[in-house]
């Protein structure tokens, strides 16, 4: 994929330029008690590490 961070950097700011290019307005589409909930499970995960 890429080689340095440097690359990755570039890459990141042609996604942007380009984006910002022809902007697109964003509509939230996920069910907010869905996102909690997966927020939910993924705090156990990490809590259950320590």
């Amino acid at each position: 994929m890429f080689k340095s961070l440097i690359e990755v950097q570039a890459a990141i700011k042609r996604f942007i330029a380009e984006s910002n290019g022809d902007p697109k307005p964003f509509t939230w589409t996920a069910d907010p008690d869905r996102i909690i909930e997966a927020a939910k499970r993924g705090h156990q995960v990490l809590d259950s590490h320590h």
